[in-house]
C-alpha cells in the first residue's frame, strides 16, 4: 500500500511525509485513500451509469419516462413500506435527500481526516525541529549503504537533536513568570518548547483529535443520513448470529416513492411513481465497511493513544526505556547508572524521549539507540562524567570509531574533553 501510494504521490509531485506512526496514518492516509476511492466509485455509477429508475404510467411516452427519472433524482424521493398506504401530508413521508450528495459526504469524510495532520505538522513545525527532516535522515541512515554517508547523516541527526534540547527556558524575575515555568514543569497542558513538552503535547492532542473524528463522524453521519447510523454494524452483526437476513431498508432504501407535478393546458397533474435506486445497493455496502472500519481505527488510535500516554508520562518507564537502548550498543555501564535520571530528566527531557522512540517506530532501534548513543557522548563530556574504563582512552580518541559489533560506537571516546562528535556544518548526503 505504500508503494502505490508513493508512486501516485510521484505522479503529483507530492511527497509523502512519514513523520508520525503508524496508526496516525491510518488515519491521515489509508482511510483517506479508501474514502477518495469510493466517492470515485459512486461518482461514476451516479454520472456514467443510470442511479434511479422510475416505474411511469403506460401514458407516459419515453421523454416523459426520462424526465421523471431526472426530477425524481434531483428532487428528494421517500420511503414507505410496500404495504402501506401512500400518505397525503408530506410530513408522514420519510424523505431520502442523501443519495444525491454521497460522492461530497465521502469526500468531505475524507477532508477530516486529513484534517489533523494538517495541524501537527504546523504546530510540530513551530517547534524548532524538523520532524519529518529528522525521521527522512533516519531512514536514510538505516538504508546507506555507504558507512561514511551513514555516519554522516548519523551526525546529522545528532546534531539537530541537540540544538533543539539545548533550547533553555525562559528564567523570568516576575511573580506571572515563575507561575507559568512551575505549572509548565509540572503539566502537559501549558506545556512549552523549552521545558521538553511541547512536541509531546502537541502529538498527544493530534492523536485526540484522529480519535474525536473517528467517532464524531460515525454520529454525524446520523444527520446526513437521518438515521441511527452508529448501530449500523451492531444489527448487522446482530442479525448474522440470530440466522436471520439482514438487509438495510430504513437507512438505504432500494425502492423509493416520488411526487411530481407537470402543467399541462392550464391544469397542474400530481403523479406518484415508484423509483429504484441501483445507486443505493452500493451505498449500503460502502457504508457497512465504513462502519467496520471506523470501529477499527477508532480502536487502534485509542491503543496507540495509550501506549504513548504510558511511554512519555511515566519517568520510570522512561528511563528504562533510554536505559535498555544504551546498554543495547554498549555504551552504558554501572558507572553510568546514576547520571541516567538526570541525562533523561534535564537533557533530553520528555519531547527528547517522545522523538527517538518515533525515530524507533520509524527506522528501528538500532538507529534510535546510536542517536542516544551520541546524545549521552554530549550530555557526558558537557558534564565530566566518566567511568574507570575510560580514563585511559582518551588520549587516543578519533573522530569516528565503529565497534567491531557493527554499530556506530561514541563509547571509547564519548567522554575525552576536547572530542566534539557534532560538527555544526555537517549534512547528510
Amino acid at each position: 500500500m505504500d508503494k502505490v501510494l508513493g508512486a501516485i504521490a510521484q505522479l503529483g509531485e507530492i511527497k509523502v511525509r512519514n513523520d508520525d506512526d503508524f496508526t496516525d496514518r491510518v488515519n491521515r492516509k489509508y482511510t483517506v485513500f479508501f474514502l477518495l476511492l469510493f466517492a470515485m466509485l459512486v461518482s461514476t455509477k451516479q454520472y456514467v451509469g443510470e442511479p434511479i429508475n422510475c416505474w411511469v404510467p403506460a401514458i407516459f411516452t419515453q421523454n416523459h419516462e426520462e424526465y421523471a427519472n431526472k426530477v425524481c433524482w434531483v428532487s428528494n424521493t421517500y420511503f414507505l413500506p410496500i404495504n402501506d398506504d401512500i400518505p397525503k401530508k408530506i410530513d408522514q413521508k420519510e424523505i431520502i435527500g442523501y443519495y444525491q450528495w454521497i460522492p461530497l459526504i465521502l469526500l468531505s469524510q475524507a477532508c477530516l481526516f486529513f484534517v489533523p495532520c494538517c495541524i501537527w505538522r504546523v504546530l510540530s513545525h513551530r517547534s524548532g525541529i524538523n520532524i519529518n527532516t529528522l525521521l527522512e535522515a533516519a531512514n536514510t541512515c538505516q538504508r546507506a549503504s555507504l558507512l561514511d554517508n551513514r555516519t554522516r547523516t548519523l551526525m546529522y541527526m545528532i546534531n539537530h537533536l541537540d540544538g533543539y534540547l539545548g533550547i533553555k527556558p525562559n528564567d523570568g524575575r516576575g511573580c506571572a513568570s515563575r507561575i507559568l515555568r512551575s505549572i509548565s514543569k509540572r503539566s502537559f497542558i501549558l506545556a512549552s518548547r523549552s521545558y521538553g513538552k511541547y512536541i509531546t503535547c502537541v502529538y498527544i492532542f493530534v492523536k485526540l483529535l484522529y480519535i474525536l473524528n473517528s467517532v464524531g463522524q460515525l454520529f454525524l453521519l446520523n444527520i446526513y443520513l437521518n438515521t441511527d447510523y452508529h448501530m449500523h454494524g451492531i444489527e448487522i452483526i446482530k442479525a448474522l448470529l440470530e440466522g436471520r437476513e439482514w438487509r438495510s431498508e430504513k437507512r438505504f432504501p432500494r425502492v423509493t416513492f416520488c411526487n411530481f407535478e407537470i402543467k399541462t393546458l392550464g391544469n397542474v397533474q400530481r403523479y406518484t411513481v415508484q423509483c429504484v435506486l441501483p445507486i443505493n445497493l452500493f451505498n449500503e455496502k460502502i457504508y457497512i465497511i465504513i462502519w467496520f472500519w471506523f470501529i477499527l481505527v477508532t480502536i487502534l488510535s485509542f491503543v496507540s493513544l495509550s501506549s504513548w500516554m504510558f511511554e512519555i508520562i511515566s519517568v520510570k518507564v522512561q528511563n528504562r526505556y533510554v536505559n535498555r537502548q544504551l546498554s543495547a550498543v554498549g555504551v552504558l555501564t554501572r558507572d553510568h547508572q546514576i547520571n541516567i535520571k538526570k541525562f533523561c530528566k534535564f537533557y533530553l527531557k520528555t519531547d527528547g524521549i517522545f522523538i527517538i522512540r518515533l525515530v524507533a517506530k520509524n527506522a528501528g532501534d538500532l538507529i534510535a539507540a546510536e542517536i542516544l548513543s551520541g546524545l549521552w557522548s554530549i550530555y557526558a563530556r558537557e558534564n565530566n562524567i566518566y567511568d574507570s574504563r575510560d580514563k585511559h582512552k582518551c588520549r587516543n580518541a578519533n573522530y569516528g570509531v565503529f565497534s567491531s559489533n557493527g554499530y556506530t560506537s561514541f563509547s571509547h571516546h564519548q567522554h575525552c574533553p576536547n572530542y566534539n562528535i557534532t560538527p555544526k556544518n555537517l549534512m547528510p548526503n
